[in-house]
């Protein structure tokens, strides 16, 4: 008997073991960015190129390019659901792009391929919740709100609002777009996703079409103050304007930085959109940018990040969002 419960016991000991080494070795994988999606250089970075020359000389391919390429594209139901759900937010993306001095169809470019990404890569919640809806979908692993923002991030947006040593300070215009109201209460989340905890009376802004699927959560956190207030702005689904405000002041401090270095790319958005993409760590000023960032999967023919982004941008697609 006693040998029987000592194998047990070893059993039990060993199982915790495993899990215990499989918890730590996701926290450092994700405190390293090991989880982040595999990006790719793009094998038509030269072809972007090349159709970017011929436009400087005058010759402008890219929208008759764009327009064919983005065919494809338009037919996916997914696609249906996508521009419903932005065309519902025309006013907030005009706002944003009025306060940020990005243009809309800038602003809304990397939506387009994030919400490719997420809407075609969970199939099954797209079909239960997204498309009955019209809605456009919030994340919460690892990532928040509609554009997949990671917190971490999001605070160093909010840093180079206020520091005038980065590279990517905006001037003192923009250095109080992102000021807290000093009133962000309490928020309970869960600690692996953020997803605030549906029961949590504070929780007002939970998101109905995230991709929680369980409302049983491994463990929680409480934040406090600005930190609880960050997370409910990102994963607010009733209202999308911080979503789009920190998407588009991040956009313009990539773009800055890149133009105070003596680049401007300004006029290639699959440039701006890869570095969106890969993340401030990332991105490195110099004079032959490559178009990338993760590798998207639309039912067998593969994009990168950026590549979606140029064909959509040049597009006639909701054309209304002007350049």
């Amino acid at each position: 008997m006693n040998k029987k419960l000592n194998t047990i016991l070893k059993f039990i000991i060993i199982l915790f073991a495993i899990w215990g080494f499989l918890l730590t070795s996701v926290f450092f994988a994700m405190k390293f960015g090991f989880t982040k999606s595999k990006s790719l250089i793009d094998n038509q970075s030269q072809y972007f190129k090349n159709l970017l020359d011929k436009a400087e000389n005058g010759n402008d391919e890219r929208k008759v390019i764009a327009e064919k390429d983005f065919e494809y594209i338009k037919k996916l139901e997914e696609w249906k659901v996508i521009s419903a759900g932005i065309l519902k937010d025309k006013d907030i993306i005009e706002k944003v792009s009025k306060e940020t001095g990005i243009s809309e169809r800038l602003i809304i470019a990397p939506l387009v391929a994030e919400q490719l990404r997420l809407m075609t890569s969970e199939r099954e919640i797209f079909k239960r919740y997204f498309q009955p809806l019209a809605v456009l979908g919030t994340q919460t692993q690892f990532s928040l709100g509609i554009y997949g923002i990671k917190e971490a991030t999001a605070k160093e947006i909010e840093r180079n609002l206020k520091n005038p040593n980065s590279p990517y300070y905006l001037g003192e215009k923009y250095s109080r777009l992102l000021d807290y109201s000093g009133n962000g209460g309490t928020l309970l989340v869960d600690a692996w996703t953020l997803e605030p905890v549906k029961d949590n009376q504070n929780s007002s802004t939970t998101p109905s079409t995230s991709l929680a699927t369980t409302t049983e959560y491994r463990d929680t956190i409480l934040l406090e103050g600005d930190d609880a207030e960050r997370v409910k702005r990102l994963t607010n689904s009733k209202d999308h304007y911080y979503s789009y405000l920190y998407a588009a002041i991040y956009l313009k401090q990539l773009e800055t930085a890149w133009k105070n270095a003596g680049y401007d790319i300004s006029d290639r958005p699959e440039i701006i959109s890869t570095l969106y993409n890969i993340g401030f760590e990332n991105s490195h000023p110099n004079a032959d940018p490559k178009v990338g960032g993760a590798m998207i999967n639309l039912y067998g023919k593969k994009y990168s990040f950026g590549s979606i982004v140029f064909y959509f941008y040049f597009s006639d697609e909701l054309s209304i969002f002007s350049k």
